[in-house]
């Protein structure tokens, strides 16, 4: 009993060192990830399992090991755990801004825009896998619904995810513009396709999304 006792408590070290291991290897292909989409902007340089796991300072074999589809597994990792963060954060706008309809889309495009500059090799990849897509479009479908409905075939998603891509095709241009214009040209495209803007809504909409606190 005693003998078998041992092997129970050496199987469970075992485990637990192979999930420590695991856990750390984790974080440090995220971090390479996390450097390598926030650069500064690289040209024509694609992002890849062997510069990712150099600078981790990882093998290829245990990338594979934790993210089986490849950099774009990896990076839609990093962009879920973005658009997370950007969702709370425009709830957290709505809330205090109480805001109309059209507000509530132009804070979400805003929120979108702002994080997604932060990551300027996001997109340098081979295809942008479609779940990317999703995830940039969920929090602009949930400003353009606003209630509790079922997003997936809702009109508004569909609408969001055609800005979606708008959005990482300019992104993943070599000459981005800039975040002021950017912002204002999305807003300025999203919302006349939802027929909400009021007449002066080009004008207050800058002034509002200029007073909300960074994320």
């Amino acid at each position: 009993m005693s003998e078998q006792r041992t092997l129970d408590r050496s199987a469970i070290a075992r485990q637990k060192a192979a999930q420590t291991k695991n856990r750390r290897t984790q974080a440090r292909l995220f971090e390479s990830a996390m450097h390598h989409v926030t650069a500064p902007r690289r040209a024509q340089q694609q992002i890849t399992v062997a510069s990712i796991c150099k600078e981790a300072g990882v093998s290829s074999t245990a990338f594979y090991y934790q993210f089986e589809h490849g950099v774009a597994e990896l990076l839609g990792e990093v962009l879920d755990r973005s658009m997370r963060r950007v969702r709370r954060q425009i709830a957290r706008d709505i809330e205090r801004e109480l805001s109309s309809p059209d507000y509530r889309v132009a804070i979400a495009v805003y929120r979108v825009v702002e994080e997604l500059f932060r990551y300027p090799n996001l997109f340098e990849v081979e295809t942008v896998p479609r779940r990317w897509v999703q995830l940039i479009a969920q929090p602009l479908a949930e400003a353009i619904v606003s209630d509790d409905r079922d997003l997936e075939d809702h009109p508004g998603m569909v609408i969001a995810e055609y800005h979606a891509n708008a959005i990482i095709g300019l992104l993943g241009r070599d000459y981005t513009p800039s975040f002021e214009f950017f912002s204002k040209l999305v807003v300025s495209q999203i919302i006349p396709v939802l027929g909400m803007a009021d007449p002066e809504f080009g004008d207050r909409w800058q002034q509002l999304v200029h007073s909300l606190p960074p994320i």
